[in-house]
């Protein structure tokens, strides 16, 4: 995901499309949007490949469509709202199922090498329907193309495909009901693949060239290369004295966390080392511990085990229970970042919940050498200046390239909110930023030293 698209979502009025860099940090004042842009941001995805987000799913709770509309300083929300992204599809299965979308092609060597690097853009619109948002048009444009779904109250979809703007065919699938619809995107593009990128192509007179571009396009749906985000809760969950083993599903609270550790330290492979390493060195460049490790009651697996760690200033390992709050906060941001699948989109809320401010700043360090190595994406809401300005200084550092961070500055405007991204210089500088941006903090320093406006 490049760009998030918003149009009358929430407190996002009219249109907004919005950079989505390796590294993306949220700030602004409270009830500014940043927590339902995180949602938004996973939405999008599930919008493509899902059909129907789910919009309540932990830890976002943004209710029902009355919601999640816009009201545009109504009473009444909005008739629609759309969510979307840009993205960059897998090319070597996007070229492999084009091929085989276009069997009476085939003869022919399908070559889609030129659109490399090319970004698609997918909308979805969504109307309401029992006081629930639901699917009512999905878009995949590149380029010149458009392919549009339109969901008909019949419950049949209408198909319909642009090339410069021109209209190159509509065609209507029926036996398809809004319910199923809800259930699974795939499921419609896969039936497109297979019903209508061959036979439609056949019947209508389009070109070679304008019957490789639709294949392409739905099979682009199928192919959008990112793994799903995972979301990470403001408040991780409260530490134990003693847990037992359980399965890893992950969840916004890193309730699965002592059980990821308890394997990964219990295991030699050097992947594993690394991520101990890596744990460790937060560990100490925070100042929160200087070292983890896991006290097994028993020789299988089946054990019950206790997570501790040896504080710099002691020489025994403590019971994670039995030390400051920040440590069970901190620790399942890191190990859930390591663990996830590469290319995954991290969603972070306020990563510095009960961190000092020196853990604050090493938090940044550890977001920004993390998004440099390309393991993830992150996007990450926080107040923390501390945070900010280490990102900032990694940047001066060499340690990431500037052009892989952005600040998204999120500012209540007269009619809803805007979101100004602020990019940064090869010295940590921030480039053209918004008056509101400091406004707060320099207000505070010049009460501080009695300082008149």
């Amino acid at each position: 995901m490049d760009t998030l698209i918003l149009e009358d979502f929430r407190c996002f009025a009219d249109r907004h499309e919005v950079p989505i860099r390796p590294l993306t940090l949220l700030v602004g004042e409270n009830s500014t949007g940043k927590t339902s842009f995180l949602a938004a941001v996973r939405a999008a995805h599930d919008a493509r490949s899902r059909t129907l987000p789910d919009f309540n799913e932990d830890p976002f709770q943004l209710g029902s469509y009355d919601q999640i509309a816009n009201y545009r300083g109504d009473q009444h929300p909005v008739s629609s709202f759309k969510i979307g992204h840009t993205f960059k599809p897998q090319m070597e299965s996007l070229t492999n199922f084009t091929a085989v979308a276009l069997p009476h092609l085939a003869d022919n060597l399908i070559d889609i090498s030129h659109m490399d690097g090319a970004v698609f853009r997918f909308v979805a619109q969504l109307a309401a329907r029992d006081g629930q948002p639901i699917v009512s048009s999905l878009s995949i444009m590149e380029g010149d193309y458009d392919l549009r779904l339109d969901m008909e109250q019949s419950g049949s979809i209408k198909i319909s495909f642009f090339s410069r703007k021109r209209i190159m065919f509509e065609q209507q699938v029926s036996k398809v009901s809004l319910g199923q619809l809800s259930q699974d995107a795939s499921d419609i593009w896969f039936m497109l693949r297979m019903a209508t990128a061959s036979d439609l192509v056949r019947e209508s007179d389009m070109n070679r060239a304008d019957a490789v571009q639709l294949a392409v396009l739905v099979n682009s749906s199928l192919f959008g290369g990112d793994p799903r985000p995972h979301a990470l809760a403001p408040i991780r969950s409260r530490p134990r004295r003693t847990y037992d083993p359980m399965v890893e599903t992950k969840d916004p609270e890193g309730s699965h966390i002592p059980a990821l550790l308890a394997r990964t330290y219990g295991d030699v492979e050097i992947k594993n080392r690394i991520f101990k390493n890596i744990l460790d060195e937060f560990g100490v460049e925070s100042g929160l511990y200087d070292s983890l490790t896991i006290r097994k009651f028993g020789h299988t697996g089946s054990e019950p085990f206790q997570v501790e760690v040896r504080l710099a200033s002691d020489d025994r390992e403590r019971n994670l229970i039995d030390v400051g709050y920040g440590v069970s906060q901190a620790i399942p941001i890191i190990a859930d970042a390591l663990s996830t699948e590469p290319g995954t989109t991290l969603l972070i809320q306020q990563p510095e919940v009960h961190l000092h401010p020196r853990a604050q700043a090493a938090m940044g360090s550890f977001f920004a050498q993390l998004a440099a190595s390309e393991h993830n994406r992150l996007v990450v809401e926080t107040h923390s200046d501390y945070l900010v300005d280490r990102v900032r200084m990694e940047v001066r550092d060499e340690r990431i390239k500037a052009s892989d961070v952005v600040i998204l500055y999120f500012e209540q405007g007269s009619h809803g909110v805007d979101i100004h991204p602020i990019e940064i210089d090869a010295r940590g500088h921030p480039l053209e930023v918004p008056p509101g941006y400091r406004s707060f903090f320099l207000e505070e320093d010049r009460r501080f030293f009695g300082v008149d406006r």
